[in-house]
This record gives structure tokens, sequence and C-alpha cells, in this order.
């Protein structure tokens, strides 16, 4: 059995293939892309996935331990009969895994949007984020009951124990959800090779009679695997086998379990490559259909009512306004000034990236004041907003470092660069560490966002303070403090005032601490703000019409 040739055999008696084999780096073309719960940071939007969203271990029904409930059949369009339960679903399943074929990643409007901005864009785990820790504690229980299970069938070969031996039903489910996806990733022509080999009845019939042998199925779905997954996988389909055997050699239970959790985790990591794949080759066509796609889908949402269109014209009719009272309008090159466009275009681009713009001041949430054909774009812009204040706090920080140096401090002439650049680097570091400790945690955008930034800058203010004293102190010779006490009180003492001037530096939002002339301890933050909006507008136009125009 090799990978040039395709095919698989049903016979579990096969060894695996050997060394000499020939690779293919690429799945099969006709295998199907999928999705699963576990590992990918996929989720539903509007009939699609939503590929920067975060989805931990096991999406669809959470996989938690139930009571046992009724088995049913289904007959399906080919094979035998497949067997479901409603509960007992192992934390990665077939239908999970369905959600990203080909025609629903097509479909999906959210990936088609973001791979625009992405050229990168691929699914993922993501196991820092707290819905997939949840997640992860839900799939240790689930395998955890399946070892209790097993230990159950090892039992029932004992007539004595049982008058009328039942497999139970998630062991049964995990049999089932193997074939299943077995049967997505090969080749059409080898899957009634897997129905036969993997049938269910069978298999229950030999588990009940204590007769199977999970050491020669572990082999032919080694060879099986080996034959379709890309070569990087083998050496972890090795460590699988090598799970099966221990179980078998030590009749150890927990390695079976952890035989079985290492085929589903390779079974979902080559729907991921799959995947990957696709997407990878059809990212130009998706680009270039992007306008086609989202106007077709806009207007049907329209057509049903999903959209108020209404919401949109007032926004940009309001933004026009806005514009036009401010007297900022475009030149044919680009540039700001006071003069009428010379084209509508420019207008218009001018009019929409200004109010995207507005949208990122403190005093802005970006979930209200954004109408609802911005929803693909709604975290994104949010996530600038973030990167946005993050910029203007540290101008804030330096500004009133400086302004502390002199009028506090009654320091003349200016500060060397070196404590500067030190002084930069160090909040630079430290606000990017509190940046990246508030992407892990589940926020809900809008509102609340605001308050945990406005929490954020809070929190961080002693931290602030000191990073800023140890900089101004290094301003102070020696000489100065003839005793380590008096040195400490006024270090302390100048941590203190430090704090007290950041608490209204950083008072962001509709804060009345925010209103006031510039350099004053009110208005840093409208000032530098103001600043930042005004430069990243105009580079930001500039930009656009440049390409419109090219």
């Amino acid at each position: 059995m090799s990978r040039s040739e395709g095919g698989i055999e049903g016979n579990m008696n096969a060894p695996p293939a050997g060394s000499g084999r020939r690779k293919r780096d690429l799945l099969p073309t006709n295998a199907t892309a999928t999705d699963n719960g576990s590992i990918c940071s996929t989720e539903r939007v509007d009939g699609g996935l939503n590929a920067g969203a975060v989805v931990g271990m096991g999406s669809g029904p959470t996989p938690v331990v139930h009571h046992r409930s009724a088995t049913t059949t289904t007959q399906t369009r080919y094979g035998p009969p497949v067997v479901t339960f409603p509960d007992h679903a192992p934390p990665v399943t077939a239908r999970t895994l369905q959600q990203l074929e080909l025609p629903r990643v097509i479909n999906n409007a959210k990936l088609r949007h973001d791979i625009n901005f992405d050229p990168h864009l691929h699914f993922r785990p993501n196991p820092d984020a707290m819905r997939g820790e949840r997640k992860r504690r839900e799939a240790e229980a689930y395998w955890a009951a399946l070892g209790d299970d097993l230990e159950q069938c090892a039992l029932l070969g004992d007539e004595e124990l049982w008058e009328t031996p039942v497999v139970p039903p998630r062991v049964q489910r995990v049999l089932a959800e193997i074939r299943d996806i077995l049967r997505s990733l090969v080749p059409e022509r080898d899957v009634s090779v897997i129905d036969d080999t993997l049938d269910l009845p069978l298999l229950v019939q030999q588990i009940r009679r204590a007769s199977l042998d999970y050491q020669r199925l572990a082999g032919w779905l080694s060879g099986v695997l080996k034959t379709h997954c890309a070569p990087m996988r083998d050496a972890w389909v090795d460590d699988m086998q090598e799970e099966f055997e221990r179980a078998a050699r030590d009749d150890d239970r927990g390695a079976l379990v952890e035989g079985i959790r290492t085929l589903f985790g390779i079974l979902e990591a080559m729907k991921l490559d799959v995947a990957n794949h696709q997407v990878r080759n059809l990212r130009t066509l998706l680009v270039e259909d992007t306008v086609n796609f989202e106007r077709h889908l806009f207007r049907r949402r329209i057509e049903k009512g999903e959209l108020d269109v209404r919401l949109a014209r007032r926004w940009y009719e309001r933004a026009q306004r806005d514009c036009a009272s401010s007297g900022i309008e475009m030149n044919a090159s680009g540039g700001m000034n006071n003069t009428q466009t010379n084209s509508n275009n420019n207008r218009t681009v001018a009019t929409l990236v200004r109010a995207i713009v507005e949208s990122l001041a403190s005093s802005s949430s970006t979930r209200s004041s954004l109408p609802d054909t911005f929803e693909f774009d709604r975290d994104r812009i949010h996530a600038l907003q973030w990167e946005l204040q993050g910029m203007v706090a540290l101008e804030v920080c330096m500004k009133r470092f400086e302004l502390f140096v002199h009028e506090d401090l009654r320091r003349r002439g200016p500060i060397p660069a070196r404590i500067i650049r030190d002084l930069r680097g160090a909040l630079l570091l430290l606000m990017e560490d509190e940046h990246h400790d508030d992407e892990d945690e589940e926020g809900s955008g809008g509102e609340e966002s605001q308050q945990q930034q406005q929490r954020s800058w809070n929190q961080q203010v002693d931290e602030l303070a000191l990073v800023m004293a140890r900089a101004a102190h290094r301003l102070s010779s020696g000489s100065q403090h003839h005793h380590l006490r008096s040195w400490s009180e006024q270090h302390q003492q100048t941590v203190r005032r430090l704090e007290e001037h950041l608490q209204r530096d950083l008072a962001i939002g509709d804060n009345p601490h925010c209103v006031g002339g510039d350099n004053t301890s009110s208005g840093l933050w409208r000032h530098f703000e103001e600043k930042t909006l005004r430069k990243l507008s105009a580079g930001t136009i500039s930009q656009t019409i440049v390409f419109l125009e090219g």
C-alpha cells in the first residue's frame, strides 16, 4: 500500500506501508475539506464560518458526560445504515467537521471578507482562549468517561457477569465517528473498504465477545492514514499505533484511550490540512470575487428585510455634514485642504475614511457608532481603536514626564535622548504586555470593551508611574541623596505625584477631565488623540486615493 497508488485494503492483517513508499506532499484533490470544532478557530456566521472567532475543544454539541440514551438508525444514500446517538458524542465528530467542507468555505461570508486583509488566513488552534480552556476541560471529562466504558467492555466476555452484554453507547459512537470521518477523507473508490472494515455491527459483536483485536485494527488504521495524510503526520500516526500496541500488550485501558484520542487528533489535523490547502489555492479567486459576492449577499439581506439600510444612509449623511462643516476636502493628489475636490470619488473617500477614523476615538463605541454594514469589520476596527488608544497613552505619558521634569522637578534644559529612548521603550513594553493579556480574555466589544480599556489604564497607573519615577531619578545626581532613607522617601513622593497626574491624564472617554487646553493635565489626552486621528485620517485618505487612481 503506497501513497502513489492511493487505494487502501480492508484486511486488518496487512502490515503498514514500508519506509520505501513514495510520499505525496498534498492531500487527495478529491478529499473534502471539513471543520472540526476542537482546534479550528471558526464558528458559524450567517450560514458560514467566522474565521476570526475562537472555538476551543469541541464544537456543535457540547462534549460532556451524559446519562445513557436510546440509539436510532438512519439510512444514508450510500453504505450501511448509520447508528446515531443523541448523546455520547466525542469532542470531534463528522458533523462538526462538515463545517469546513468546500461549499461551506466558499459561501462563508466572514471568511471571504477576512481573506482580503490577511494573506495568510488559515484555520488553526487557539488554546489560549477562555472558551478553549472550557472545551478542553469538557474533552478531558469525555475521555475519562470513555476509559470507564472501555473498562466495562473488558468484562463483557465474562458470561457469569452478563446475561445480555451491552456495549456502552459511548464506545459505539466513537467507532461510528471514526468510520464516518475516514469516509470523508478517502477517495470514493475506497469508501466501501472503510465500510467493510469498520462494520459497526461486527465490531460491536466482537467487543461484546471480548474478541476485538485493537492492535490489528490500529495497524490497519495506520496504513490508511499514511496513505492519505501528509508525510509530516507519519510520526504522529506511528505514536498512535504504539499506544494501541502498548494497550494490547499491557492490557492498559488508559493507553487505549490515549490511542483513540490521538487518532481523533490526526483525523482533525488531516481535515485542517485539506481545508487550509484549499483556502490557499482559492484565495486569488475569492479576493477577485469579493465585491460581486458581497454585493449579492447584502442585496439578498436587504430584500429579505434582514438589513435596514436606512441606518447606514443616516450614518453616511451625518458624516457628510460633519466633513462639510469642518471644511475638510481632498485634492486630486490626495492631500487635505480647504478647497473643493476634483471628483466625487475623492469626496466620498474623504467622507467615508474620516467617519471610520472618528469611530476610533475614545469617546466612541465601535459597536454603536458604525452601521450594520460594517458587521464583518467591527472586530478589526475595534482592534485598531485599541491600538490607537495605546499610541495616545504612550504620547501622553511621555509628555507628562517632560512636564513633570520641568515643572515639578524644576529641571532646566533638554532631557537626555538616552533617558527618553529608554523610558519610551519601557512604557511601550509595559503597555504591550497589558494589551496581550486583554486579548487573551473573551470580550464582547463595544461599550463593555471601552470600560475594560478604561479599567486597563487605571490598573496600570501605578506601574506607569513607577517606571517614570525611575527615569526621573536618573536625571538627579547621586550627590543629592546622602542617605538611603531620604532617597526612598523622595522616590515614593515622586511616584505618588506622578500617579495623581496620570489618573487625570489617562481618564479617557466622556470623562470631564478630557476637556481642557493643550498641555494641561486635563487636556493631554484630547490633544494627542485629536492629533493622532488627524494624522491617521490624512494618511489613509491619501493612500486610498492613490490606490484608486493608480
